[in-house]
């Protein structure tokens, strides 16, 4: 399908370079590079997206979204090193786990807001298009081209023109987003990564004791 030739360059590409950033970190120590420049990519894929109208095509959007899978790559691995990194040994579950609920949590509350977005442009710009007229139903639309495609020509152009403007608008909501990971990713102290295992640091401690 479209939309999995559309992500599936995005995926490809945040595999690839979660393996090259983990293998930067392994070699210098260092994460806090990764965590700045991750943020930095991510918001340049997002402003090319929002390059894109009712006229592009599918490989038009595959350049950025082979950015965005550079960006979140170089930006997820490290940012959880560092998460467990700045723990004790005996926090190093909490704050695993923390890091993956809120992760979660956040992408449940992302896709309900930009869809909240998504839907409310489309019902605007249908309605401006087709004033007075029975708006089709949007939800059943967006997922099902072919349903599109089937609608009367008038209704068809209103709707393609919509659903463009909604996705537009989730791409210009997430610019002041990125801005904002891009800013907390500058302000991280980053911490010398630990050269023992927790075993060898209670062992060293009951040492000391005794």
């Amino acid at each position: 399908t479209r939309a999995g030739l559309l992500l599936a360059p995005m995926m490809l590409t945040m595999t690839a370079t979660s393996i090259m950033s983990g293998r930067f970190l392994t070699k210098t120590g260092r994460y806090k590079p990764l965590i700045r420049s991750g943020p930095f990519i991510m918001l340049a894929g997002g402003i090319g997206l929002t390059r894109l109208d009712v006229h592009s095509k599918v490989w038009h959007a595959t350049p950025w979204m082979v950015v965005l899978g550079v960006g979140v790559g170089l930006l997820m691995p490290p940012l959880s090193v560092a998460i467990q990194n700045a723990v004790s040994f005996t926090d190093l579950g909490v704050a695993t786990s923390a890091n993956t609920f809120f992760r979660t949590l956040g992408q449940t509350f992302g896709v309900a807001a930009l869809g909240a977005v998504l839907f409310a442009t489309m019902r605007s710009a249908i309605l401006e298009r087709l004033p007075g007229s029975n708006a089709p139903d949007m939800r059943r639309l967006v997922g099902s081209p072919k349903a599109i495609r089937a609608l009367p020509p008038e209704q068809r152009d209103a709707v393609i023109h919509a659903v463009a403007d909604g996705i537009h608008r989730v791409y210009l909501v997430n610019i002041p987003l990125a801005i904002i990971v891009v800013g907390l990713g500058w302000m991280m102290q980053e911490r010398a990564l630990r050269t023992v295992s927790g075993m060898d640091e209670a062992r060293a401690v009951a040492v000391a004791l005794d």
